[in-house]
């Protein structure tokens, strides 16, 4: 099981990843080549990187062997694709990972290093939806000074490993700042998050909404010094550990309140999938703040109602609730229902059928991605008449899928169909035809269609079709054969049967009768 879930929602926000005006644009993927590191031509990624000052790598999807360091310039950023798989990049055995300084920015990638940091970042640096990874004893997953981690998830899994490392030797003070980061190191011996200063420095560390989980083995948190007069202060607000330690004199851990104490509820933690699971204490209990990063690790939004602690903001799947049905004909329905998107951008559905099985649906719509319930209607035509159905909403976002209770309703039944009428007994022949003015009722399903005929009781006169819409009359005019026409010669008026075979819309037949009188002209 991944790590982090699939991106299904809108992941882009322009401002967040839109370069300056006069950075290049450069980029990368795997086997990539030459030097022109365009959008149709990329490049391999450290020669994307390489001497770039203040410009965008673009890191197109996939895997990228490396067996370097690599080294960005000044104020690079480099960054995955938003809405699409996140590019990993593989260090080899001993190789160190991704080197930031100097206002670098780094942003939905995967590092995964072997026996050694996955990832320094110092001097400014940004480390915003990436996951780092480190699988050797006694190493880093990430080391930090004077830089920000924030939306990302920092796994190390050996023995004696630290999954985030600030420190300071020398130099003017350092501050480290983690927030909305779910950290890893269940290792025999592991820290999870390590503040320490040496040599009289000083180093600061502020997490905010920080999971630090060292399972039963790691400590979460460790603040140390060298007892030179050096200082390591690690604040800590809104954030799940289970334990802390200091280490020498002015050594200090600083509950800034908001702290839970007891394990967290992970998605599959022996799968290595760190999502809080559903009814984690973790939802909707960080600090709200701009600060926190506009997306959470996997492009989603940052905060649906409350930021939740950790990397992760959980998706709820969204709520629905059948309404009921209205507009009701022999032929059509309109059902209603409600969909709460809970925060993610959600489709919905209609299924409908004579069964609970339904067997039909509607075409999919958008409900939004709020946090409260919207009207969702669909008009249900080609049914069958006095027929019961039944109908339900499904509604689906990346947080899954819900179908709403099953409800019914019943078609109206259609009306009696009494077939066409005729408007006058009285005809009139003119020899050849015979004009007939005949009505089709207004409660009718579709049309009136069918045949007109006209007969004495030894002779056929003639026959018609005719197609009359509901409510309306329509001249047919019956050709009159010539048996008809013989009759007609040696008589003023003759008295005859006028007969109409029709069927209405539904495929109902109606026949209606009447005697009438043609006179000759």
């Amino acid at each position: 099981m991944p790590l982090f879930r699939t991106v299904i929602a809108v992941l882009v926000v322009a401002a967040a990843t839109a370069p300056a005006a006069s950075a290049a644009q450069r980029y990368a993927a795997p086997g990539g080549s030459g030097s022109a590191c365009t959008s149709v031509h990329p490049c391999s990624l450290p020669v994307a990187i390489d001497g770039l000052k203040g410009d965008e790598v673009i890191v197109n999807p996939g895997d990228y062997p490396l067996t370097s360091t690599v080294v960005p310039n000044k104020g690079i950023t480099v960054h995955g694709v938003a809405g699409k798989p996140r590019p990993r990049l593989l260090f080899a055995t001993g190789v160190k990972g991704m080197d930031l300084e100097f206002g670098d920015t780094l942003r939905y990638l995967e590092l995964d290093a072997d026996h050694n940091a996955a990832l320094f970042a110092g001097g400014g640096a940004t480390v915003d939806q990436v996951i780092l990874r480190t699988h050797g004893d006694a190493s880093p997953a990430a080391t930090i000074r004077d830089a920000t981690l924030r939306d990302s998830i920092v796994v190390a899994s050996g023995t004696n490993a630290v999954a985030v490392a600030a420190s300071s030797e020398t130099g003017p003070p350092s501050t480290a700042t983690i927030r909305n980061v779910t950290a890893v190191a269940t290792g025999a011996g592991a820290i999870v998050i390590d503040a320490r200063a040496g040599a009289q420095a000083s180093q600061t560390v502020n997490l905010t909404n920080v999971i630090a989980y060292g399972g039963t083995t790691g400590i979460p948190l460790i603040a140390s010094t060298d007892n030179s007069g050096a200082t390591a202060t690690m604040n800590v607000a809104h954030s799940v550990y289970a334990a802390s330690d200091v280490v020498g004199a002015l050594a200090n851990i600083v509950d800034g309140g908001g702290n839970h104490f007891q394990a967290p509820a992970f998605v599959n933690e022996a799968a290595g999938d760190f999502r809080e699971a559903p009814g984690s204490y973790t939802i909707n209990a960080g600090l709200d703040s701009p600060a926190n990063g506009a997306l959470d690790v996997d492009g989603g939004a940052r905060a649906i109602g409350t930021t939740d602690i950790g990397a992760d903001e959980f998706l709820a799947a969204p709520a629905a609730a059948t309404g009921p049905a209205g507009a009701l004909t022999p032929r059509s329905a309109t059902v209603s229902a409600t969909v709460n998107p809970r925060g993610a951008p959600t489709h919905y559905r209609f299924e409908y059928g004579p069964t609970s099985a339904y067997g039909r649906s509607t075409a999919t719509a958008a409900a939004g991605q709020g946090i409260r319930a919207v009207s969702a209607r669909a008009r249900l035509d080609g049914l069958s008449a006095g027929t019961t159905y039944h109908y339900r909403l499904v509604a689906t976002s990346a947080g899954g899928t819900t179908a709403s209770a099953d409800r019914t309703f019943t078609t109206a039944s259609l009306p009696p169909f009494g077939g066409v009428r005729l408007a006058s007994r009285r005809l009139a022949s003119g020899g050849r035809r015979i004009p007939l003015t005949l009505t089709c009722p207004a409660v009718t399903v579709g049309r009136c269609t069918g045949v007109a005929k006209l007969a004495t009781r030894h002779t056929r006169i003639g026959r018609a079709r005719f197609s009359i819409a509901a409510g309306g009359h329509a001249r047919v005019t019956v050709p009159v054969s010539r048996a008809g026409r013989r009759v007609l010669r040696h008589v003023r008026r003759l008295h005859a049967r006028e007969r109409n075979v029709a069927r209405d819309g539904a495929g109902r037949t109606a026949v209606t009768a009447a005697a009438v009188t043609i006179r000759r002209r």
